[in-house]
């Protein structure tokens, strides 16, 4: 039965071809996904060693991607680059692709941060109250705001 079941799966190419169609992913993540399908690590190793030449994990690329969609959520770069170090993006790496991504697109971080208390503080009552005040700071530091 257990040869049975090993003759009839994937191999971790095929199972890797079907994890990174739908979107752009990290080494990291694609690692994971195989650990966590159980192959074995040589052939975990020898995979994405032969799919490294692709370009598939384009890292920066990946990075700008990223920030296009995060930037589109209006999220702050603190957040975006927290995500991007938890997807095993190297720091310069992230660095420099969120700096070039706001310099090519004009992302003002606090334009997007003003947007977010706006929507935060719409239809709270005027005066504001110490407890709005502190709902849009909460809102503010979760989307990756920080005062500097």
């Amino acid at each position: 039965m257990e040869k049975e079941k090993k003759e009839n799966r994937r191999s971790a190419a095929e199972e890797l071809t079907r994890y990174l169609a739908p979107r752009m992913r990290t080494v990291a993540e694609a690692r994971k996904h195989l650990e966590e399908k159980l192959y074995d690590e040589s052939e975990i190793r020898e995979t994405l060693h032969a799919v490294s030449g692709f370009e598939i994990f384009g890292r920066f690329g990946y990075v700008r991607a990223y920030c296009e969609y995060a930037f589109g959520k209006r999220r702050g770069s603190t957040r975006i680059r927290s995500e991007l170090r938890n997807k095993g993006i190297e720091s310069e790496t992230i660095q420099n692709g969120i700096d070039d991504y706001m310099y090519e697109n004009r992302v003002d971080e606090c334009a997007l941060a003003r947007l977010v208390a706006e929507k935060t503080l719409a239809g709270a009552e005027r005066p504001l109250e110490q407890k709005s005040v502190a709902r849009v700071a909460r809102k503010l530091e979760q989307m990756g705001y920080v005062h500097r």
